[in-house]
């Protein structure tokens, strides 16, 4: 098959949206298939490459994304091309796509990758009800003129049923490289050797910005660490709210057990899972979180928050736990592992048993078998 991905931000640009990319486009290629991705330009993405196809763009500020405009006679021929086309955003690269689509009737699959109504709050409040009520229109338009839409979990398909779309939704979970989180013996980072060899690393991977909701869980860890002190909160990310958590730190006076790493390359992430304890996340915008999946690739067992996503991933009691939206109860869940090494050590085993139903192969095999259904009848 010939496939063309299209997405609003691509690398260098690094976000779970841009690692779902390109793990399904090197799936989808090691697989036999051809594939062509479609992005908006930067100076240091890899236009070079003959299956990638760029739009002339310019950058949103630093969040990591460009806004695409016009569409190149390069590129509307190549994606013309395609049995199938395969958006991750709905936005200006989907505008093209769309067009496509309907121009040589070719099926279109849109993966709702993101809950866009949980960024309301980065809209001035003036402006909030009226950004909403666009969302309300612009969204189930967009999916009612695709073919298909993937939801990476049941509640992203509980929340695209909410527009009334009439488009199909189906759930196909992301996947991981399972193998690179499955290494015996990894070196151990530098930044752990000089911890306290009996204490417990409860980790946070991401981007460090206000909507993954830090400051509760730092908030959270210092309620725990009243209760039981030898533990340590790694922040393993960089972005807008680093410096004002490192603040907050200092003013809890946490700064001795909590660890702000900084950016750490995606080479180098699996290390720091493999020499952690425990994985820990209060975000509420997730939709099948992958920095999840791969902390149970890496036998992690996880505290996070009852939310789309995790509710997919976490089975309350065996592989993790669900706290409330409470100081108290998320400390209280920390503590619950952080103190137990036998807990942690059953739970480690059920954490790695569940992830291997989170495979890129097998995440990619569901969406052939979608494509080549969505060709037949086209």
């Amino acid at each position: 098959m010939k496939i063309g991905l299209f997405t609003e931000c691509y690398l260098p640009v690094v976000n779970g949206v841009v690692y779902c990319v390109e793990n399904i486009r090197n799936t989808l290629k090691n697989d036999g298939h051809q594939v062509f991705t479609f992005a908006p330009s930067s100076n240091k993405n890899r236009a070079h490459e003959s299956d990638v196809y760029t739009l002339k763009s310019f950058r949103l500020g630093k969040t990591g994304y460009f806004f695409t405009y016009g569409f190149n006679h390069e590129m509307q021929e190549a994606a013309s091309t395609c049995d199938v086309l395969h958006t991750h955003h709905p936005f200006a690269m989907a505008r093209n796509a769309l067009k496509i689509s309907k121009k040589y009737k070719i099926p279109l699959v849109f993966t709702h990758h993101t809950q866009y109504y949980q960024y309301l709050p980065y809209i001035p409040k003036p402006f909030r009800g009226m950004a909403k009520r666009y969302l309300d229109g612009f969204l189930k338009k967009f999916c009612d003129n695709c073919t298909a839409i993937i939801a990476p979990s049941t509640g992203v398909k509980i929340i695209i049923e909410g527009y009334g779309t009439i488009t199909p939704v189906e759930v196909i979970h992301n996947g991981i490289e399972l193998e690179k989180f499955e290494i015996a013996n990894p070196p151990v980072p530098t930044v752990f050797q000089k911890l306290k060899k009996d204490y417990t690393v409860i980790l946070f991977v991401g981007r460090i910005a206000r909507e993954k909701n830090i400051d509760f869980l730092i908030s959270s860890f210092e309620v725990a660490l009243k209760k039981y002190p030898k533990m340590y909160l790694m922040i393993v990310g960089d972005g807008p709210a680093l410096q004002k958590l490192k603040v907050e730190s200092a003013k809890l006076k946490t700064e001795e057990n909590i660890i702000f790493t900084g950016n750490v390359p995606r080479g180098k992430i699996q290390n720091f899972y493999r020499a952690a304890d425990v994985f820990a996340s209060a975000s509420k915008t997730e939709v099948h979180p992958l920095v999840g999946l791969e902390a149970q690739a890496s036998g992690l067992p996880i505290v996070s928050l009852k939310s789309v996503g995790y509710e997919d991933i976490i089975l309350d009691g065996e592989n993790g736990y669900f706290a409330e939206e409470t100081h108290t109860d998320f400390a209280d869940k920390l503590v619950k592992l952080a103190s137990n090494p036998q807990r942690q050590k059953e739970m480690s085993s059920k954490a790695i048993e569940t992830s291997k139903e989170h495979s890129i192969e097998k995440s990619v095999e569901k969406m052939i078998k979608l494509y080549k259904s969505l060709i037949q009848f086209s």
